[in-house]
């Protein structure tokens, strides 16, 4: 009995101790991940909750690709002041976006 109890107890350390190893290398080899902003000029003047629903799923779409993304509200033609770096283009870490009716 007191054989079997060890035996137990050590395969439970040495599986506790290979997860712990497998989670360390995937965390080492999880690439950090891309950052990307996007200038959105909103000239079809579409709703603030359809457009805020929109990138929020679009956000979520690029998160699992391991792409992490950063909206500049630009607003629409004769609206008020865009955000600080709506014209700066950058590609591939800063582009824009032009929504048209």
């Amino acid at each position: 009995m007191k054989n079997t109890t060890a035996t137990s107890l050590a395969l439970l350390i040495f599986a506790a101790n290979l997860i712990a190893q497998v989670a360390e290398a995937r965390e080492r080899t999880t690439a950090p991940p891309v950052r990307v902003a996007v200038s959105v000029f909103n000239d079809a003047a579409v709703p603030a909750s359809v457009l805020a629903e929109a990138l929020e799923r679009a956000t979520a779409v690029m998160n699992q690709a391991g792409v992490s993304l950063t909206w500049l509200d630009c607003g629409t033609p004769g609206s008020r002041v865009p955000e600080l770096g709506c014209s700066a283009i950058a590609f591939p870490q800063h582009f824009s976006v032009r929504l048209v009716s």
